[in-house]
């Protein structure tokens, strides 16, 4: 039986006899990957980041990557015009770290990647 135009974008079988498997997409898992590393990443910044835990009860060196971790003043910002009230005066250092970070992420991003514009 000649195999049809649809197993030609599928990754081989494992070869396992233990059971029946479905061919896995090659877009599935080109985009399944970015998806993870992104997900691990956000869970690695999400902890230090004071949401869950208060800073101060972190170790020394996870306190550490809480200050340049930018989910640390996106939460303190959030937390303090949510449940403080507080004006948007108060909330100024954060804006700053927050839009430093993403001036220097785009930067780094666009020197990166000019290769490949």
């Amino acid at each position: 039986m000649a195999p049809s135009p649809a197993d030609a974008n599928t990754l081989p079988d494992s070869g396992s006899n233990a059971a029946p498997s479905t061919p896995v997409p090659i877009g599935t898992v080109a985009t399944t990957l970015p998806r993870a590393i992104f997900g691990m990443l956000n869970t690695l910044l999400y902890f230090p980041s004071g949401a869950v835990y208060p800073t101060q009860a972190l170790p020394g060196w996870l306190r550490m990557v809480s200050r340049v971790d930018p989910f640390t003043y996106a939460v303190h910002a959030l937390r303090v015009l949510l449940l403080k009230g507080a004006a948007v005066s108060v909330l100024l250092p954060d804006l700053l770290f927050l839009a430093a970070f993403a001036t220097a992420m785009t930067a780094g991003s666009v020197l990166l990647f000019r290769r490949t514009l």
